[in-house]
């Protein structure tokens, strides 16, 4: 995992060099770029449009660089594919379904291109501190926000069900973003939010700031059938 992660970050710098060394050539038409991030709670949206601005100010070439709110990972997929967006960030598993034209995918995603890895995205089952659930299998028949349709979260709360046997119909399912689910939980709409993120979540701080609230740890057997049903995700601790 340092390997592959070491070598795609060196890819994406001398992809940048190259950008930069071709700037000359590019002058006289310069480009109009699109990002890709995701919704504004989350953290793809700030690191979004952190590269967005430094793309804009430092690379040659580039006239503007501008981060769209998105559905973050499958739906950037998407994006970069139609030629809507012309980089993004996505996860792991929207790469590797997109590439190999796994569902939801309806066909092969042949336009991506790994250039850096950016952080892990991790994935977070959040409660209020007195709420009753205690485990992810105590959720069942509550009110749990998956994500927003198309996202790389609600992808990934839909196989963790699929390996607990369980579907959405065994819940009060909402798809919303990170904004909308932990204003949700604010407010008492919802009872669990299940979403992915890089560490710190900024809707989180805003939650942690406002009413106590606890993580939910996912059960040892749960992550070992997870990982074995999915590889190209790994465990860590929060």
């Amino acid at each position: 995992m340092k390997k592959h992660k070491k070598t795609s970050l060196l890819l994406g710098i001398i992809l940048l060099g190259s950008l930069i060394t071709a700037g000359s050539v590019m002058a006289d038409k310069p480009m109009i770029v699109a990002f890709g991030s995701g919704g504004t709670g989350g953290t793809y949206y700030v690191m979004g449009a952190a590269i967005a601005e430094i793309m804009t100010k430092d690379v040659a070439g580039i006239k503007t660089a501008t981060s769209q709110v998105t559905a973050a990972s499958y739906e950037n997929v998407r994006l970069i594919q139609k030629n809507y967006v012309q980089f993004c960030l996505n996860n792991a598993a929207s790469t590797y379904d997109g590439w190999n034209g796994l569902k939801p995918f309806k066909g092969k995603m042949d336009k991506l291109r790994t250039i850096a890895w950016g952080h892990g995205s991790d994935y977070h089952v959040v409660v209020l501190q007195d709420s009753p659930v205690k485990k992810f299998s105590d959720a069942k028949g509550k009110r749990m926000s998956v994500g927003a349709p198309g996202s790389g979260m609600e992808m990934q709360t839909r196989r963790l069900l699929g390996v607990m046997g369980l579907s959405y119909d065994d819940f009060k399912t909402e798809f919303l973003s990170i904004s909308e689910a932990v204003g949700g939980l604010k407010d008492g709409r919802i009872d669990i939010v299940a979403m992915t993120s890089g560490m710190p979540g900024a809707a989180l701080i805003d939650l942690a700031n406002v009413r106590p609230m606890r993580l939910i740890s996912l059960e040892k057997q749960l992550i070992e059938d997870m990982l074995k049903a999915h590889p190209y995700y790994e465990p860590m601790v929060i």
